[in-house]
């Protein structure tokens, strides 16, 4: 807490008047309000003196958590239009990316978790009443309750499980404690939870895998736990899109002269900046990370695909045609299918149930689909203010047509855009661009489309 306190400090004379009196600052916020201190701070413009002070607060923060995976914040601790989110971070990734252990600690819960409707969950144990969770996973988590893991271990697979308009990694740093106001570190004794807000972290930005997490969060030591390293940032991808160009920077404007990635092949991903994914540890190559999808050399995932289906079909609880239904799909509908079983009979769908207000597996009569169009996929796009446009051509250098800013919450950073409307839907990939229904062109490694 000494070197928050320092960092306010900073911040404070940062923005004191020309001859102010120095008087003692007031006391620190709590964990929830933190955020709305520095976003306050952060309003009053570029100083100098400002960004030095905020320059020496991220400098001092404590390292003490990792982030479990890359992509783009979806939201804080509060929700785009300021309604309370009860996490940390939305992590905006791929349906299969691998999630790891934030912190070394042992694992309390796995499981499902129906409210608040956070789908297959991992929790974990960090010693001091801190704990971790993981949400929306796109299937049973990998680990098993009483399981000592050390930070960087896989935990399961990023998914849309639960109550989650996109697919994205639910994080949250927890603050349990018992009836009597002591630190909690088991279900069975919590009694409260408090939820922390990271510092400095904000709407639209992005955040590396390995890399720390700013902020001090109450733990006795600043080291991982015994015997597990902090892990590296390196992980493995798959080329999805045919002749990938190499670029020779992450603002991918650059074309590399080295041959573009084939189809299939697989890289270690040493660094990523804004979707953008370094690709040799010695040289400036890059590739985007919209033509690509996590590779299942690193882990043991069954790649996700897409089915159309063949007039309305009921979605069971069972592979039986005497299960009680979840829902009924619509001739047409596009549905993403996980681990599927065509001999069987049955394809594992994930599919949305609404009287539960939220998405889970079911199982669908194989018979009744077929391989989903070319066209029409999701893509979650990001409008960061620094020049993210629908553009008509798949390039920079082409004219922007219209901002990513149509049907979000005014000042939102991070949109949604939605298959089959007007300028939202894609249908392909090109050099790492995503081209619209109506032929115009999105950056690709600004913006996210679940494989």
């Amino acid at each position: 807490m000494v070197r928050i306190a320092r960092a306010r400090l900073l911040l404070l004379a940062a923005l004191a008047p020309a001859g102010a009196a120095c008087t003692d600052p007031p006391p620190a916020p709590p964990l929830r309000e933190r955020e709305t201190v520095f976003a306050e701070v952060d309003d009053e413009g570029g100083s100098p003196a400002l960004i030095a002070a905020l320059a020496a607060a991220t400098a001092d923060a404590d390292k003490q958590f990792v982030w479990p995976v890359s992509g783009w914040i979806g939201a804080t601790s509060t929700y785009y239009g300021g309604s309370t989110h009860l996490g940390s971070a939305d992590i905006v990734a791929n349906i299969g990316t691998p999630i790891m252990a934030a912190r070394g600690g042992k694992v309390i819960a796995v499981g499902w978790i129906e409210m608040p409707r956070s789908g297959w969950v991992v929790k974990i144990s960090h010693g001091n009443g801190v704990v971790t969770k993981y949400s929306h996973m796109i299937r049973p988590p990998k680990v098993t309750k009483g399981a000592v893991v050390p930070v960087g271990a896989i935990l399961g697979y990023s998914g849309r499980t639960g109550r989650a308009s996109y697919p994205h990694v639910h994080f949250a740093i927890e603050f349990w404690k018992d009836a009597a106001g002591n630190p909690c570190d088991a279900e069975a004794c919590v009694s409260s939870i408090k939820y922390a807000a990271i510092d400095l972290l904000a709407k639209g930005d992005w955040v590396s895998r390995g890399k720390f997490v700013r902020g001090e969060y109450g733990l006795t030591s600043t080291t991982q736990v015994t015997n597990a390293a902090t892990p590296s940032n390196t992980y493995r991808v798959k080329v999805v899109e045919s002749n990938l160009k190499l670029y020779g920077s992450s603002a991918l404007n650059v074309t590399s002269t080295a041959a573009p990635a084939p189809l299939g092949a697989q890289y270690t991903v040493y660094a990523d900046v804004n979707g953008a994914l370094r690709i040799d540890p010695a040289s400036e190559k890059w590739i985007a990370g919209s033509g690509t999808v996590p590779a299942p050399a690193e882990v043991d995932w069954v790649e996700p695909t897409r089915r159309r289906v063949n007039g309305s079909q009921p979605v069971r609880t069972a592979p039986s045609k005497i299960a009680p239904i979840i829902t009924t799909l619509a001739s047409g509908t596009i549905v993403r299918v996980v681990g599927s079983d065509a001999a069987s009979g049955w394809y594992r769908a994930l599919v949305r149930n609404a009287a539960k207000d939220m998405n889970e597996f079911g199982y669908l009569d194989s018979a009744a689909t077929v391989s989903r169009p070319t066209s029409d996929f999701q893509v979650i796009g990001i409008a960061d203010g620094r020049g993210t446009y629908i553009r008509n051509g798949p390039a920079t250098s082409y004219t922007g047509v219209t901002a990513l800013t149509a049907n979000v919450y005014a000042n939102a950073r991070v949109v949604r855009l939605y298959s089959g409307t007007v300028n939202k839907g894609a249908y392909r990939v090109y050099n790492g661009w995503y081209q619209t229904n109506t032929d115009q062109w999105i950056a690709g490694w600004k913006a996210n489309a679940p494989q």
